[in-house]
């Protein structure tokens, strides 16, 4: 068992230590400047601020059905799922941000709430669409706004590698209804940290 935490730990440290010498280069003021005002599309504050938007749009267009399904798979899913999952987990962020930044590391906020925001807004979208090129370029354009705002978290160094891939993987589908596996995603993560890391719940 010990050996499997050390390979763990050590694919985790490798995986990270990759992606960070992949990522942080060429590092400027002007470059942190724009990928700063970048990264604040992802961030909760805007993300809770937008779906309230559009939650009031759906409401007056009398879309129930919609309005319960976005704002329970963003606000929920994207938003206080890892929320509560870095409390508990609270693994320490970096050590040489670029940005202030409070909180805890693991998982990514912007990661998982950009997957919830932008994967729900792309899967509306490709409902009401009915070519298959046109919602190849919208599935496209949302997975890259996603990228992107997991790159942010990293090049300014608020954010492991691991900690974006994980907030990736714990946001819940663009399905209310299957949103429960989103728990056991949450739940594995969780398991798979502290078996990691050595950790215990009490």
């Amino acid at each position: 068992m010990l050996l499997g935490v050390a390979m763990n730990a050590r694919f985790i440290t490798n995986f990270d230590t990759y992606w960070i010498d992949m990522i942080r280069v060429n590092i400027s003021t002007s470059k942190t400047d724009l990928i700063a005002f970048i990264t604040n599309f992802g961030g909760v504050a805007a993300i809770v601020f937008m779906t309230i938007v559009l939650l009031v749009i759906f409401l007056v267009l009398k879309r129930y059905t919609i309005a319960i399904w976005f704002g329970g798979v963003v606000l929920i899913g994207g938003a206080l799922l890892p929320w509560i999952i870095k409390q508990i987990i609270a693994r320490q962020r970096p050590s040489d941000m670029l940005i202030a930044q409070g909180g805890y590391s693991f998982p990514s906020g912007h990661a998982t709430g950009s997957t919830a925001f932008y994967g729900m807004i792309a899967a509306l979208l490709i409902i009401a669409l009915s070519k298959f090129w046109q919602r190849a370029v919208i599935a496209l354009v949302a997975f890259l706004i996603i990228l992107t705002i997991m790159y942010t978290r990293v090049y300014l160094g608020v954010h492991y590698p691991s900690d974006v891939t994980a907030g990736f993987l714990l946001a819940p589908p663009p399905f209310f209804p299957e949103a429960p596996c989103s728990c056991c995603t949450a739940k594995h993560a969780i398991a798979t940290y502290w078996h990691v890391t050595g950790k215990t719940f009490i």
